[in-house]
């Protein structure tokens, strides 16, 4: 990734853990820090929201969607090769950590801050794999929730579903697994997922018949 991207990304608070990957905080996790509201995660399932990391192991995506907010002028390429933090997910992990320390280093100084929240936002507990680009495309993607799992950490895994032969192999499985879905027939999605890849409409309806199969919470997140 070139400077000027990366300097673009940093200004949206985006901070890299790799040179393909990066993390942000959630505005829902800045409203935990303030006892300002919490998100579905804990409203549903008991997951604290201020202990939440929103990251991506990879920034690339094969979709240009219409209403897509992010900067998709990064997406230069269908492939994607694992810089040296990339390549290793204990070292994306820690380093995904470091950068959310970062990130909340001036909560202390807010006097809305809850600081027990803040000390416990030190160590999360959650991780939303899901902040841009497909992680699908990570090549040891499998690897990152494994290690998620060995620190007790839960994950939430976001795809488009392009790419059904990784979620085949997927082992071990995500705690929760969404895949987008913002069309109803072929010929709306080509218009809505602008996709590079020419067989998409194919690979999204093959992971939906994956789902049903799979050993783990499985989502279909709509677009409206």
């Amino acid at each position: 990734m070139d400077k000027r991207t990366e300097g673009r990304l940093r200004a949206q608070q985006y901070r890299m853990i790799g040179e393909r990957s990066a993390v942000k905080i959630c505005h829902w996790t800045k409203k935990a820090l303030t006892d300002e509201g919490v998100c579905y995660k804990q409203t549903f399932y008991g997951i604290p929201t201020h202990r939440c990391c929103q990251m991506t192991p990879c920034l690339m995506c094969p979709n240009r969607c219409v209403f897509c907010w992010r900067d998709t002028d990064i997406f230069t390429a269908m492939e994607t090769r694992s810089g040296p933090q990339d390549s290793d997910p204990k070292g994306m992990v820690d380093r995904a950590i470091e950068m959310q320390r970062h990130l909340l280093n001036g909560y202390p100084g807010n006097p809305k801050t809850n600081q027990e929240k803040y000390r416990e936002a030190m160590h999360p507990k959650s991780f939303a794999i899901s902040l841009s680009g497909e992680p699908t495309m990570y090549p040891k993607l499998s690897g990152l929730i494994a290690e998620l799992r060995k620190r007790n950490i839960v994950s939430f895994l976001v795809t488009n579903g392009l790419f059904p032969e990784v979620l085949e192999k997927l082992d071990p499985l995500p705690t929760q697994l969404y895949v987008s879905l913002d069309a109803p027939n072929r010929e709306v999605y080509l218009k809505t997922d602008r996709p590079m890849m020419k067989d998409a409409w194919t690979r999204l309806n093959r992971t939906l018949e994956l789902m049903p199969d799979m050993n783990t919470r499985t989502v279909i997140r709509i677009t409206a």
